[in-house]
């Protein structure tokens, strides 16, 4: 296919992938299962890992009660 572009969905906007359902089934999860926990998410290049997780951070009075540490791979940290 010629002409995609790889850009991840923002909340609100189009849900073209269908994350959605996906990201209300994780939060979901997240909310039933004991603590601690920590969760992965993993894919291949232009699977939806980023529109998945903007799904989740823009869904926020669902998940406000939780603790969520997000980490941009195109950001240096200093440890």
């Amino acid at each position: 296919m010629v002409g995609v572009i790889d850009e991840p969905i923002k909340s609100g906007t189009h849900d073209a992938l269908e994350i959605k359902k996906h990201s209300d089934s994780l939060v979901k999860f997240i909310q039933t299962t004991e603590t601690p926990i920590t969760i992965g998410v993993q894919g291949e290049w232009g699977s939806g890992k980023t529109s998945l997780l903007n799904s989740i951070k823009g869904d926020q009075n669902k998940v406000e009660e939780l603790c969520k540490i997000y980490l941009d791979p195109n950001y240096t940290y200093d440890l």
